[in-house]
């Protein structure tokens, strides 16, 4: 009986080890290939539409005033078939950007952020991907030092997410980090 016991328990820890962890089958590239040249202060420059069409399986459509937004540091890439989108993804240029001290560095203002989005509730956690960045799972958005120079946000909205941004799902969450690491891997 002892022996059934140890085996069956061998049996389920294997079974349960093979399931977690591990790549799953996951066809997402860590190397993107179509890499654009950046050009300070274009954040449609950071990633190009064939990479995000890439990493989220999609077509992708450039909308480099995002949606007549004000700003001039954001840059959305509409996935799918934009009269009818899967989402967008929005890319922002954090530092250098306008409102900054003088005195700032995009590791100053990453770490302001992230004390931000842990006011604001629960959820923020590290993320390993530049010289320190952080993911605010409550919004799909993940935040990033580049270099001493650069630091870069994006964030996934659904087509039928609120303004702020929805929970991030584990997808969702490798799909950034994977067009993160492109960035830094590039610009780092």
């Amino acid at each position: 009986m002892r022996t059934a016991v140890t085996a069956l328990l061998v049996g389920v820890l294997g079974l349960v080890a093979g399931c977690g962890g591990g790549d799953g089958g996951d066809s997402t590239p860590t190397t993107l290939a179509n890499a654009p040249r950046f050009e300070q202060g274009d954040p449609c420059t950071l990633i190009s539409a064939e990479q995000v069409g890439a990493v989220f399986d999609a077509p992708v459509t450039v909308d480099a005033t995002n949606a007549q937004s004000p700003l001039t540091t954001d840059c959305a890439y509409i996935v799918g078939d934009p009269a009818a989108p899967l989402g967008r993804l929005v890319v922002n240029i954090v530092f250098p950007a306008l409102g900054v001290g003088e005195d700032a560095d995009a590791l100053s203002v990453v770490e302001n952020d992230r004390a931000n989005a842990q006011l604001a509730g629960p959820g923020v956690f590290n993320l390993d991907v530049g010289q320190a960045g952080f993911v605010q799972s409550s919004r799909s958005l993940v935040e990033l030092v580049v270099n001493a120079d650069l630091a870069v946000s994006l964030q996934w909205f659904a087509a039928d997410a609120p303004p702020e941004g929805e929970p991030i799902t584990d997808e969702v969450e490798a799909d950034l980090t994977t067009l993160a690491s492109d960035i830094t891997r590039r610009l780092g």
